[in-house]
């Protein structure tokens, strides 16, 4: 099951399940609704929501790259929207490479309490720079005087945090992070499951059993104890108990052995979701032709890495070279598979052409301005001269052999790709195809002894 049915299959079970949803946006925008008991007996809704960097628009700034957030929130009352709040925060990173990424993403949470009445909640999150928007609306159904228990929140991070980072998301000292799409990672280690009490109810004897099903087959089902953090509850199970899938989670609840309510939700465990395209299936022959297009310092760098740090690096150096990220599709990516697609097509000669030195300079530079056959003589050899207007650049392959395999002999303007130093020493430097043919012309045979 892909990323993408996924989410539509989370999203069918949200509207489903939690009642009135209503989700439009120009841009990806994750919303997690959630409900909790109040001291008093109220209902506090939260709604908190994610936007992956790469779906908005950064501006450069002169401490770095900044993407500003605008947050509109209504209340239905009585048939007439009522503007309760509008706030802007601003996203500031110092790493370019950030603000195209998939995997970072600004979080927020807007909460509202309620005691009574009949409300819906209207969410409109605009990225001020692209004008690009996204509107959640929910109906607020409020908690029951006589429910025992709140919504069951689950969270992939819950862990001791007391600083200022995230304060929104603490509680009781915690930091939580919620599942959006109730989406576990596959190596995540523990999965928690958050509620809590009915104040008039919270000092009651509870027993708490869970019970965990996976196509109707119960995977897990004992009685267990739930962490006491004030008024929250938290029950945690390994995320290692479950493979990749859809699960139901059904919390139960007795009291002096009878059977008193339960509740439900579900989740998801996922594998890790790679974001960038493929060029290869293999990862070594994507790191070889990447290196085409890197100096020498980036190559020692990826050099270092280890097999996940290559990947990522990867995931980066297409999103970094990406035109227009919001675009849904990668320009710079689509150009350099149709180089390698090229030369595999007509540079191959025992071997794939994207790894002969035509190809290399192809992938590289793209199709040459001009390009001339050379040939001083029948039994020396064919040569092939390529000229670059913009960089400048001049490039001599030789086909001794006449084999059809052409290596690079001569360049000029480029230090990364040199070609064989005793020919450069005998031409010097040229600037065009025909400078080249002369200095050809002028050296003959002589210099194919090298």
């Amino acid at each position: 099951m892909n990323y993408r049915t996924l989410i539509w299959i989370s999203l069918l079970i949200f509207v489903s399940s939690l009642n009135s949803i209503g989700i439009k946006s120009d841009f990806e925008v994750k919303f997690e609704p959630q409900r909790f008991f109040t001291e008093e007996g109220y209902t506090l809704f939260e709604t908190s929501y994610k936007i992956p960097y790469s779906q908005l628009e950064f501006t450069r700034m002169d401490y770095g790259y900044q993407a500003d957030i605008k947050t509109d929130k209504y209340l239905l009352v009585k048939g007439e929207w009522r503007l309760l709040e509008t706030f802007t925060e601003h996203v500031v990173t110092k790493n370019e490479v950030w603000t195209k990424s998939y995997e970072k993403s600004y979080k927020d949470i807007v909460s509202l309490t309620l005691s009574k009445g009949e409300y819906r909640l209207k969410l409109i999150i605009t990225d001020i720079n692209s004008g690009k928007y996204a509107e959640f609306e929910k109906d607020l159904n409020l908690l029951n005087k006589d429910d025992i228990i709140s919504d069951i929140e689950i969270n992939a991070v819950f862990k001791p945090d007391t600083s200022n980072y995230l304060r929104r998301f603490q509680r009781n000292g915690f930091l939580f992070d919620r599942a959006y799409g109730h989406i576990i990672p596959a190596n995540s280690d523990i999965i928690y499951f958050t509620f809590n009490i009915n104040p008039d109810k919270k000092n009651n004897d509870f027993i708490y059993n869970i019970e965990v099903k996976n196509n109707n087959q119960t995977i897990i089902s004992e009685n267990i104890e739930a962490e006491n953090l004030n008024d929250l509850r938290i029950i945690s199970l390994p995320a290692t108990n479950f493979k990749s899938g859809a699960y139901t989670v059904i919390l139960n609840v007795t009291e002096k052995g009878i059977f008193v309510v339960n509740s439900k939700n579900f989740f998801f465990i996922q594998e890790k979701k790679n974001h960038r395209p493929y060029l290869f299936t293999e990862i070594e022959d994507e790191i070889k032709l990447i290196k085409y297009l890197l100096n020498s310092k980036e190559k020692r760098k990826l050099n270092r890495l280890s097999k996940e740090g290559k990947e990522n690096y990867l995931e980066n150096f297409w999103t970094i070279n990406n035109p227009d990220p919001n675009s849904g599709k990668n320009v710079f990516f689509e150009e350099i598979k149709a180089r390698k697609d090229y030369a595999n097509k007509f540079y191959s000669h025992f071997q794939k052409g994207w790894k002969s030195d035509r190809g290399r300079i192809l992938i590289r530079n793209g199709k040459p301005d001009r390009e001339q056959d050379f040939a001083m003589s029948d039994v020396i050899g064919d040569f092939k001269i390529w000229e670059y207007d913009n960089l400048n650049c001049v490039y001599l392959f030789y086909d001794r052999n006449t084999s059809g395999k052409f290596k690079l002999y001569y360049s000029s303007n480029d230090e990364i790709n040199p070609g064989n130093h005793n020919w450069k020493n005998i031409l010097g430097h040229v600037n065009s195809i025909d400078e080249l043919t002369e200095k050809m012309k002028e050296t003959g045979s002589a210099i194919t002894r090298y």
